[in-house]
């Protein structure tokens, strides 16, 4: 900074002009400097210094010493400059005379040496990988290899919206999902549901070369693009393996509990409920201490471990002291499957005594108080305290004859079973999907869940038989038992029913030593 000082000094200008054109160079960003190298001064309160020295004349003045020191400086100068540049040269040369001794080494560089010479044994480029904020060349291959995206379906998402979120085109999208559609229901699609679309990058976008939607445990169905752009979609079987499960504990408040504390699957111990519910009154006679079991199967997928659970094929409940157990089994003269006691008697029954689990019993058939009323009349079916949201199962095969508000029963169903039977279901919730007039159903199947519609005080299901065009107690019917196996018949349920006793006993004994390991 002192010697930018000194040198604005020396070359201030007394005019107005030349002072106004300092600061306007320095406004413009010129530093002091740059104005010293710019201009000379027309005049100074010094005499100037001139640009070329002669040492002949005015030795040992103050102008001949002044460029005596700059001689000797340029000289000085001159030789660093010169020394540098031999030493570039040096080492040039010394690397050169390496790579070539280096290169002599190989036939294929020293090939190239004895043709084009010592410049040929340069050393080999270095290549760098290109880091963030660089670009690669035009000329460069942009094309890459097919990769998997995989794309999740979230809440409120339809197929459409989730494949161009992943950056599909929506004709490409659209096209793939038309040919998914036929075989595949797209209104099934859940939150959470895993496609998997095969991508391919064409330039600045995405190309579409396939579309895998899991339909279930062992089905996949998959959208290939054609070679002329269209899509087109097959099934593809997945390799399962079958396995057998089993559970048993000890019940402590209803059986779907303590079932689903054991790890029993839901929907099977939905089933279990239903297949016993033509003996078993469960709101009065499952008490804590009984016991269950059941041997039910399974499906695994072998690619991602998904699994099915399938048919109970043995259960058995020990209600204080009473066995109740009950086989799968398909008769050879009939080809149908049913649940079979040890005997070989059928377990199933018109209709089920009970058309819900784990409910009590708040008001019986028969003359009553009405709670809402306040007057003694005819109450012509049960009640069920339960609730809300618990499910109503069909108490038998039938077709529903009505399925809609009905008065002070509020939401209503009724299914006619046969010539001879319906049941009717009261007060419900909201109705189980697809029950509509007209539609047959399966035993057990959920029809509704347990509401507080219509006239009444609390959450609970009405539930009524009818015999005929008269409503019956159904805790007091007496129903017609099934089919019971005899001769040849027996004699294979019979063979049947030992091979299931001894895969239920070894998966008991595998079960007891695991939970004697994790003691």
């Amino acid at each position: 900074m002192k010697a930018q000082e000194i040198a604005v000094t020396d070359n201030a200008s007394n005019s107005p002009h030349d002072q106004a054109g300092n600061r306007a160079n320095k406004h413009k960003g010129h530093g002091p400097r740059n104005c010293w190298l710019g201009r000379r001064s027309s005049a100074s309160a010094s005499a100037p210094w001139p640009l070329v020295i002669d040492l002949s004349r005015n030795k040992g003045e103050r102008t001949w010493w002044a460029g005596l020191a700059t001689l000797m400086a340029g000289l000085a100068l001159a030789l660093g400059i010169g020394l540098s540049s031999t030493g570039t040269r040096f080492d040039q040369a010394t690397a050169l005379a390496d790579a070539a001794e280096t290169a002599a080494d190989s036939k294929n560089m020293a090939d190239r040496t004895e043709s084009l010479g010592p410049w040929a044994a340069a050393p080999t480029p270095q290549y760098f990988p290109i880091m963030a904020g660089h670009k690669e060349s035009e000329s460069a291959d942009q094309s890459a290899a097919p990769f998997i995206r995989t794309i999740t379906i979230g809440r409120g998402d339809t197929m459409t919206e989730a494949l161009m979120r992943a950056g599909i085109d929506r004709a490409q999208a659209h096209a793939a999902i038309t040919a998914l559609s036929k075989h595949y229901d797209m209104r099934r699609l859940a939150i959470g549901q895993i496609i998997d679309a095969t991508l391919e990058a064409d330039g600045k976008a995405l190309s579409l070369n396939s579309l895998a939607l899991r339909a279930s445990y062992d089905r996949l169905i998959i959208a290939d693009r054609l070679a002329d752009g269209r899509y087109e979609a097959r099934n593809e079987a997945l390799e399962v393996t079958p396995l057998l499960a089993y559970g048993s504990g000890t019940i402590d408040d209803s059986l779907y509990l303590s079932a689903r504390a054991a790890g029993v699957p839901a929907e099977v111990i939905v089933e279990l409920i239903r297949l016993y519910s033509f003996d078993v009154d469960f709101q009065r006679e499952i008490r804590a201490g009984d016991r269950f079991e059941i041997l039910y199967q399974r499906t695994m997928a072998q690619d991602d471990g998904a699994i099915e659970d399938g048919a109970i094929l043995y259960a058995r409940l020990n209600l204080r002291g009473r066995d109740l157990p009950l086989y799968r089994h398909t008769p050879a003269d009939s080809g149908d499957w049913d649940y079979f006691d040890e005997n070989g008697k059928s377990v199933r029954k018109a209709l089920m005594k009970t058309p819900l689990d784990g409910a009590r019993l708040t008001s019986r058939f028969g003359k009553r108080k009405h709670p809402v009323l306040g007057y003694v009349r005819s109450h012509q079916g049960v009640d069920f305290g339960a609730p809300t949201g618990t499910p109503v199962f069909a108490a038998g095969d039938g077709i529903i004859e009505r399925s809609s508000r009905y008065g002070s029963y509020g939401n209503y169903v009724r299914i006619r079973h046969n010539g001879t039977y319906k049941t009717a279901y009261a007060h419900l919730s909201k109705y189980g999907r697809g029950i509509k007039q007209g539609v047959r159903v399966k035993q057990g199947q959920i029809i509704g869940y347990v509401g507080a519609t219509g006239r009444v005080t609390g959450a609970h299901l009405h539930y009524e038989v009818y015999m005929g065009e008269e409503r019956v107690d159904p805790l007091t019917l007496k129903l017609p038992s099934g089919r019971v196996l005899t001769a040849d018949a027996l004699d294979a349920f019979i063979e049947a029913r030992q091979q299931t006793d001894a895969d239920r006993l070894a998966l008991s004994r595998a079960q007891a030593i695991l939970l004697a390991k994790a003691d």
